[in-house]
């Protein structure tokens, strides 16, 4: 009995803080709730529901990066790789301003991912690369070297094979050319 009555106590006392909290802190749990639900659609599949609810998250506290790498993420799964690159790199952005390093190396992964896939985009794709390197040897504890590495080889050999096919359908094309003529 004496613990239901301390159980009451400590539950209307917490019920009085949250009412006494900031706006700030109360939109900061809004904005909690809302990238964990986003999460839990990603994992439901509802990724199209998954975006919305991200999207509310940054619209709540669009200077947080967590909902970005998430919304990114949710794009990504989406096929659209234009809008999640811009979330992920806002992400990176955000994350750098406020020494969050997990998120920053989350963003820079997502970007690089994305840039590393599109053959239109090699330059920038070098330079998310080498941004994630960069990342790497400084954050150790958050994004490890090896991967970073793996990744930048991942990026030469694709470069070599587009090289390299981009010649054989120039060779085809020639000889092509000459049979017909």
């Amino acid at each position: 009995m004496r613990l239901l009555a301390l159980a009451l106590v400590l539950a209307s006392t917490s019920a009085l803080r949250a009412q006494d909290e900031p706006a700030e802190r109360r939109t900061a749990s809004e904005y909690v709730q809302k990238v964990r639900s986003g999460m839990q659609q990603m994992v439901d599949g509802d990724v199209v529901g998954a975006m919305a609810t991200f999207h509310e998250a940054v619209r709540a506290e669009p200077n947080q990066p967590a909902a970005h790498c998430q919304l990114g993420s949710a794009q990504r799964a989406n096929g659209d790789t234009t809008d999640a690159l811009t979330s992920f790199q806002t992400c990176a952005r955000l994350a750098r301003q406020s020494n969050d390093a997990v998120n920053e190396g989350r963003g820079l992964l997502g970007a690089a991912q994305i840039l590393v896939l599109d053959r239109s985009r090699r330059d920038e794709a070098r330079r998310a690369v080498a941004a994630l390197r960069g990342f790497a040897d400084t954050h150790a504890l958050v994004f490890a070297g090896p991967s970073a590495e793996a990744m930048q080889r991942a990026l030469d050999t694709i470069i070599e094979l587009d090289a390299v096919s981009s010649e054989v359908r120039q060779r085809r094309e020639a000889r092509a050319a000459q049979n017909d003529s």
